[in-house]
C-alpha cells in the first residue's frame, strides 16, 4: 500500500471497508494488465486515472455479508 492509500484507510469511517476497496482495486488493476502479482508494485490506486486506468467500485450485500469489488479498464497502450 502506498502512503496515500494508508492515509485513506486510516481516515475512513469504516477502515475494514476502505481496506477491501483498495485491495480489490489493486487486484483488478494487475489482472487488467495481465502482470499478476508482479505488477502489484505499480498498482497505485490513487494514480490509476493518470496511468490510463478507469476503476469502478461496487459493494454487494448477501445476507449478513458484504463484499467489495472493482472493475478496471485500461484505455492506454502499455509498452511491451
Amino acid at each position: 500500500y502506498t502512503e496515500d492509500e494508508m492515509r485513506f484507510i486510516e481516515n475512513a469511517p469504516d477502515r475494514c471497508r476502505a481496506f477491501y476497496r483498495i485491495w480489490s482495486s489493486k487486484e483488478s488493476m494487475v489482472k487488467c494488465t495481465g502482470e499478476g502479482l508482479s505488477g502489484v508494485s505499480f498498482a497505485d490506486t490513487k494514480a490509476a486515472v493518470s496511468m490510463g486506468f478507469s476503476l469502478k467500485h461496487f459493494y454487494l450485500k448477501l445476507g449478513e455479508n458484504e463484499y467489495s469489488g472493482a472493475i478496471c479498464r485500461n484505455d492506454c497502450v502499455l509498452p511491451e
